[in-house]
């Protein structure tokens, strides 16, 4: 694993990503805030168990509200992975503005294999939470 150095004016893709999140998440709070019909989890439906981003709008209502740590035990891996996606835009959009040189990760094979089996492992702990709890 090494970080490669890239010029300062490199087109900032996370505050770009961030700015569609943050456009998406604000239009689905203003879409329940509205008290608009909320779409139901087919998948929750059709088998009785619910999905890994099942919560997700229960989620959003309570971070519309400003409640942190209600939207966070709603459904802890949306929650960490909007976490991230902040931190990502304004890391990005902060070093476009001062004009910071960007870096990008370089991996081997086995470290992206590494990686890819923590994000999936990620998903299955947060879904089996989420089936014990029966949310």
């Amino acid at each position: 694993m090494r970080i490669e150095r890239l010029p300062a004016r490199t087109f900032p893709v996370g505050a770009l990503c961030g700015a569609i999140g943050g456009v998406v998440v604000a239009g689905a709070a203003l879409w329940i805030r509205l008290g608009l019909p909320t779409p139901a989890c087919r998948f929750r439906a059709m088998t009785g168990v619910p999905c890994p981003t099942c919560g997700s709008t229960r989620l959003l209502e309570a971070l519309s509200r400003g409640e942190l740590g209600e939207a966070a035990g709603t459904n802890p891996l949306v929650f960490a992975c909007l976490a991230v996606l902040a931190l990502w835009a304004t890391a990005s959009a902060g070093r476009w503005v001062l004009r910071l040189p960007a870096g990008r990760l370089r991996l081997r094979p086995g470290e992206r294999w590494g990686i890819v089996m923590l994000v999936a492992a990620s998903v299955a702990a947060g879904w089996a939470a989420m089936i014990v709890r029966g949310r």
